[in-house]
């Protein structure tokens, strides 16, 4: 679970709900507090979460089972290519979070609620958490994975930049 940038409502309490969820579902968890660094570690201890300042998101999803962010577009890339269900929560509602958080469930490859992450509840969370880890969703999230893997897209990008400014 992770915001980035993004400025959150409460992150010790965020990151509490967020435990007792893992707790529930038998998981555990890596909770990025990105730019929130004021608030001290040891604030945010808990024992199936370890908390972290920032991640390459490319090297950790591959090793994760789903994603919980704010979607912006590295951050949905990044789930994406790793083939992981993806929840978002959109933190700024006139940026592109909200388009890929409607994408994200127009794929069917995760969860997307848009609305206040602050009036989000534990059995809201944990219903969510479920959903995306059922067969269902985890199979089209590595579907798409593969396709995107398929895509070529630096390369593509890189020709489209190419045959444009030639």
């Amino acid at each position: 679970m992770g915001f980035g940038s993004m400025p959150l409502w409460n992150i010790t309490s965020l990151l509490k709900m967020f435990s007792e969820v893992l707790s529930r579902v038998g998981r555990r968890g890596i909770f990025c507090r990105g730019w929130h660094n004021r608030t001290r570690r040891t604030d945010l201890y808990s024992d199936n979460v370890i908390v972290m300042d920032f991640v390459d998101h490319s090297w950790v999803m591959k090793r994760c089972c789903m994603a919980i962010h704010h979607g912006g577009a590295g951050t949905v890339a990044a789930s994406t290519s790793a083939g992981i269900p993806t929840i978002i929560f959109p933190l700024v509602l006139f940026s592109d979070q909200i388009f890929w958080a409607k994408r994200i469930q127009e794929l069917e490859v995760g969860h997307s609620e848009v609305y206040p992450l602050q009036g989000l509840t534990i059995q809201q969370l944990e219903q969510q958490i479920k959903h995306c880890l059922s067969p269902l969703i985890t199979t089209r999230a590595r579907s798409l994975s593969e396709v995107i893997m398929q895509e070529n897209g630096l390369e593509n990008a890189f020709k489209f930049f190419m045959d444009f400014t030639q």
